[in-house]
């Protein structure tokens, strides 16, 4: 009888099975790399990363446990419209920011963007600009700056929000708290309350309040109230001077301790993956 399998058969299947060991082994094991030694170069170059911002980042300082807040002020044509109390609401805002920011406490640090007033050469959606920025004893500044706005131009609230959480706090792990004055919605993009939804994604310690400046439609009202109600601030109103300046020294106002309570529930916004919309909040 002849032998089932001859030496030149076993002699292949016995490689057979060596490379079919060590491959498995290689695949379920597979060698560890380790990092060159130091001083030695490796072959492997990393692609340097490309940012793009429209205005400059503020300088990072290290957070020593002051408020940083920023006030986002409407300069737009409408801003030119007259209040209730013959002021025109752009007047209105100078007197109101330039008391507040006279007595304002030590320990908060406070910059100030405007959009609107023809402050860019750019595109007028894009005239949006850190003014001042966030620092202790703004109050000279501040003053200076206002005296030089005249309104005009539309209302770019969108892209003056995403320039201000990315560019516009020096302490960018601390609280960002944003107070956004306008008498309008926007008109430049789309609804601003997915824009803070996304915003609020990536910067989780964000909080900003909304004063609605002057007659307020229901448009406009519902879409600053989306704004604010997306970080759990507030939507409050102001008529005058006097208005703006009780409001602002509220939200501002540091010791008072605040807690929200939810009237109702506003509607899923259209976002990619959004979470689900949260609530609107008053007296937060």
């Amino acid at each position: 009888m002849r032998p089932f399998l001859n030496k030149k058969s076993i002699l292949t299947l016995g490689l057979l099975g060596v490379t079919v060991y060590f491959t498995t082994a290689f695949i379920l094991n597979p060698p560890q790399l380790t990092a060159a030694p130091q001083g030695v170069q490796t072959t492997t170059k990393k692609t340097a990363q490309t940012v793009t911002n429209s205005t400059k980042t503020a300088k990072a300082i290290v957070n020593d446990g002051s408020l940083q807040v920023l006030l986002i002020l409407d300069a737009s044509g409408s801003m030119t419209d007259v209040l209730l109390d013959g002021q025109t609401k752009m007047n209105a805002a100078k007197i109101a920011i330039n008391k507040l920011v006279k007595q304002l406490s030590p320990s908060v640090r406070l910059g100030l963007r405007v959009y609107g007033g023809g402050l860019t050469l750019k595109d007028p959606c894009l005239d949006t600009k850190l003014q001042v920025p966030v620092q202790l004893n703004p109050s000279e500044k501040i003053e200076l700056v206002l005296n030089k706005i005249q309104p005009s131009g539309p209302t770019p609230i969108s892209q003056s929000l995403v320039d201000a959480v990315n560019n516009d706090f020096p302490m960018p792990n601390a609280k960002k708290h944003i107070i956004l004055i306008s008498d309008g919605a926007e008109t430049c993009s789309t609804n601003p309350c997915p824009i803070v939804l996304d915003l609020l994604r990536k910067t989780p310690n964000l909080k900003l309040d909304v004063i609605g400046f002057g007659q307020l439609d229901s448009t406009t009202t519902k879409q600053l109230n989306c704004v604010a109600a997306a970080t759990f601030g507030k939507l409050v109103k102001a008529n005058s001077a006097k208005d703006l300046e009780q409001q602002l020294t509220s939200i501002i106002d540091a010791k008072k301790e605040v807690k929200g309570r939810i009237i109702r529930t506003i509607e899923q916004l259209p976002v990619k993956n959004a979470r689900p919309a949260p609530a609107e909040i008053k007296g937060f």
